[in-house]
C-alpha cells in the first residue's frame, strides 16, 4: 500500500504545484514520477501469486548479494574518498549512508 500511495501522491503533488503555483516540473522530475508510477505497473504485473511458501536457500543467497553489491556501489559512488587528508564530516559520510540503508 505504501508505493501506489507513494505515486498518487507524487501525482497529485506535480499537480497541484503546475496549478495553484504556476510552476512546471522539468523533464527530470516528470521522468521521475513515470519511472514510479511504471514500477508500480511493472511491480503488479510481475508479482507471483499468493502463496505461503518463503524462497530459501541459494535464491535468497543470491538476492541478497546482488542487493548488498548494489547499494555497496552506490554508497562508494556517492561518498568518493578525497585524495587529501579527510576531516571528520568525510569520515562520517558512510556510516550515515550505510545507517539509511
Amino acid at each position: 500500500m505504501v508505493q501506489p500511495a507513494l505515486a498518487i501522491g507524487l501525482l497529485v503533488v506535480a499537480a497541484l504545484g503546475e496549478r495553484m503555483l504556476d510552476e512546471r516540473p522539468g523533464r527530470r522530475e516528470l521522468t521521475a514520477v513515470c519511472a514510479i508510477v511504471a514500477e508500480l505497473f511493472g511491480i503488479a504485473a510481475l508479482a507471483p501469486d499468493r502463496t505461503t511458501q518463503h524462497v530459501h536457500g541459494v535464491a535468497l543467497v543470491l538476492v541478497l548479494t546482488l542487493l548488498a553489491a548494489a547499494a555497496t556501489g552506490a554508497v562508494r559512488r556517492a561518498f568518493p574518498r578525497p585524495v587529501d587528508r579527510q576531516s571528520d564530516d568525510d569520515r562520517r559520510r558512510p556510516r550515515i549512508a550505510w545507517g539509511a540503508l
